[in-house]
């Protein structure tokens, strides 16, 4: 069995897991409104019930992975809701959600590994491979998890998923998505716009796992009343494993001191983190949407998934923080990749980024006036509309990221790698080009005559000129 697990077993589970990878982060936003749909379901049942008056408040809403459905090749999710009781809850509510989309990764790793074992002359049997697949169930039973956490966190601005699930039950209505200016306080809404129609206690976790078994919370949502003070008073214990997932929100924690805390999925929505510091904390997926956070220490700060936008963070500093998405190594895995950091619509004039690993970032009509991105890797980033007027991207990684429509004027690119860059509707006046690596980067026909003359001849060589009709050159005019 060893050799059969080292030859055949885990090349082929990487096979599949890397394909499930690909397959994930591409369809995510389609598997979200169909994760989103399974809660609309349950809250149906719920409505009802409650109704019915055999069903009180809920605080807790599960989904638990069925082996035994595994085994017979049908990858069910039981979800249950229940009372602030949890497990001892005696009154069902339950429905189904099916992760086909998921296991059928581990069905095909499982027939392959069978027809692989015919070689081994009887000394792999089908028990064997039973084993295997509910061995390995777990791995793909991670991408379940990270959609639910996808999707539940974005179920209140997600104005393509209400509008689908609408069309569904004409009784689930979407508030209009929140469009407050960045760093503007703004009221949290009491319900997520799916559990408008029920009752809940005042925490109610959805948590992921298996049945009767760990499981993990992908979202949490509590209204009990917090004093600012007191919440600051207890974070600046930095007490271990305290503080994951839990709701800080429209909370006056300025001038903290958080660093190198564990705040994973915490959400700090609306609140004041303005001064403080958090060199060093774990904020991965942590929900810092319209905080007020200017001047905040975020210094190597690891921020993968977490999201900022809508945020004031003037003059932050999220120098050699980590928040790049993707997986570590596209050629190996570990666990599925991170989405990418959300930085969209927030104020970071003036913010630091120097030597930041921010590869796939999401800056979109983000005011970055005179931010520093030196020798930060921000590969694939996405800038399409900000501002960067006077950024310092010296010595920066930003191949194949994307600034079509930002303002970029007097942008220092000096020495950095620019390849396969996409400027064409941006704002390029008296951007500084020297030394840059501007392989196949995309300009604007339109803009030639103003960038030829900036660019050395090697440059000139290798950019590409995009017309309005789409047609592109490449190299220097004749």
């Amino acid at each position: 069995m060893e050799h059969f697990e080292t030859t055949v077993v885990q090349p082929l589970l990487l096979e599949q897991l890397l394909a499930l990878e690909a397959y994930f982060q591409e369809h995510k936003d389609e598997l979200a409104v169909e994760f989103l749909a399974s809660i609309q379901h349950i809250c149906g049942e719920i409505r009802a019930m409650q109704a019915a008056g055999t069903k009180g408040k809920i605080g807790y809403i599960t989904y638990s992975m069925l082996r035994i459905e595994l085994l017979s090749g049908r990858p069910a999710y039981l979800i249950e809701a229940m009372n602030e009781e949890w497990l001892f809850d005696r009154t069902e509510c339950q429905a189904e959600y099916l992760a086909e989309w998921a296991f059928r990764y581990l069905d095909e790793f499982t027939v392959r590994c069978e027809q692989a074992g015919k070689a081994y002359m009887g000394a792999v049997t089908a028990p064997d491979i039973e084993k295997i697949k509910l061995k390995e169930a777990a791995k793909f039973h991670q991408y379940v998890v990270a959609l639910a956490q996808y999707a539940l966190g974005r179920m209140n601005d997600d104005v393509h998923a209400r509008h689908a699930l609408a069309q569904g039950d004409g009784n689930s209505q979407a508030e209009h998505a929140n469009t407050s200016h960045p760093g503007a306080a703004s009221p949290i809404p009491k319900h997520p716009w799916l559990f408008n129609q029920i009752e809940l206690e005042d925490e109610l976790e959805i948590r992921v796992g298996e049945y009767w078994d760990i499981s993990e919370v992908v979202y949490k949502r509590d209204l009990c009343p917090k004093d600012s003070a007191d919440t600051k008073q207890w974070l600046e214990e930095k007490e271990e494993d305290a503080y994951a997932y839990e709701c800080f929100t429209g909370l006056d924690l300025s001038d903290g001191d958080y660093g190198e805390i564990d705040l994973r999925y915490t959400d700090f929505t609306g609140s004041d983190l303005s001064e403080s510091n958090l060199h060093k904390a774990v904020l991965v997926g942590a929900k810092c949407r319209e905080c007020r956070a200017a001047g905040a220490d975020f210094s190597a700060s690891l921020i993968h998934e977490a999201d900022f936008s809508h945020s004031d963070l003037t003059g932050a500093s999220f120098a050699y923080a980590l928040g790049e998405g993707g997986m570590a190594d596209p050629q190996e895995w570990e666990a599925p990749g991170f989405f990418p950091v959300n930085l969209s619509e927030a104020k970071l004039d003036d913010a630091l980024f120097a030597n930041a690993s921010l590869r796939g970032a999401v800056f979109s009509k983000a005011s970055l006036r005179g931010s520093s991105f030196a020798d930060a890797d921000g590969r694939g980033a996405i800038f399409t509309e900000a501002n960067l007027e006077l950024a310092k991207c010296w010595g920066a990684d930003l191949e194949g990221a994307d600034f079509g429509g930002a303002n970029l004027e007097m942008v220092n690119f000096a020495e950095a790698n620019l390849q396969g860059v996409n400027f064409v509707g941006a704002k390029l006046a008296g951007v500084y080009w020297q030394g840059a690596n501007l392989t196949q980067a995309a300009f604007a026909e339109e803009v030639r005559a103003m960038i030829e003359p900036a660019l050395d001849e090697e440059q000139r060589q290798h950019v590409r000129w995009i017309s309005p009709s789409g047609n592109q050159t490449v190299g220097r005019s004749r």
